[in-house]
């Protein structure tokens, strides 16, 4: 037999039972709804326990290192330019000294490329890109792949066969080309300013 049940009948029948459910939590009926006996390995005499506190997310820390440096307001990231050139390799030690969190910068985003441009003025500085594992496969300091990218024109072009590091150019925009990592015995390039990025 099929039977209907009007909705103010279930209306009812929920509230019944939810009054029920509520009666038996109030008259400490938990052991009941629970299935709970005297074999069952909570005490009913221990101390209650209370969850702590909430708390609020602690606040990142004060973003300070580099020259001069800039927050993104999206993300929370904290980008420190280094206006002292070094080698790759050196810049990236300095970035990894900064904390545990804390890379040569990567871009992940059109306005964080335009934040870090911003960042350097007219100069142009490391980012945290780089081929050398694998010629033209490009990845960030923090292992992640080169995604998004902004290459100049007729770029990545790995000239003489020794740009394997990413910089961005200020004064073309934020324009990226590839440059050596270092300087060698018959090119002075190698050395640029840097920028770190703290998640």
């Amino acid at each position: 037999m099929n039977r209907h049940i009007e909705p103010v009948e279930s209306l009812c029948y929920c509230r019944r039972m939810w009054s029920r459910v509520l009666a038996l939590l109030a008259l400490g009926g938990c052991a009941q709804i629970f299935e709970l006996d005297a074999t069952s390995k909570i005490a009913p005499d221990a101390p209650r326990v209370d969850a702590p506190p909430m708390q609020d997310a602690p606040s990142p820390p004060p973003c300070t290192g580099g020259d001069t440096r800039s927050v993104d307001p999206a993300t929370g990231a904290c980008y420190m330019f280094y206006a002292t050139p070094m080698p790759y390799a050196q810049a990236r030690s300095v970035c990894h000294a900064l904390g545990p969190t804390t890379f040569l910068a990567s871009v992940q985003s059109v306005s964080e490329n335009a934040l870090i441009a911003t960042l350097i003025g007219a100069k142009e500085a490391f980012l945290g890109g780089t081929d050398a594992a694998v010629e033209g496969t490009f990845l960030w300091d923090n292992g992640t792949p080169v995604q998004l990218s902004n290459w100049n024109t007729a770029e990545p072009n790995d000239a003489g066969g020794a740009e394997d590091c990413i910089e961005i150019i200020g004064s073309l925009s934020g324009k990226w080309n590839d440059v050596p990592c270092a300087p060698t015995a018959t090119s002075t390039l190698g050395s640029f300013p840097f920028v770190c990025e703290r998640d």
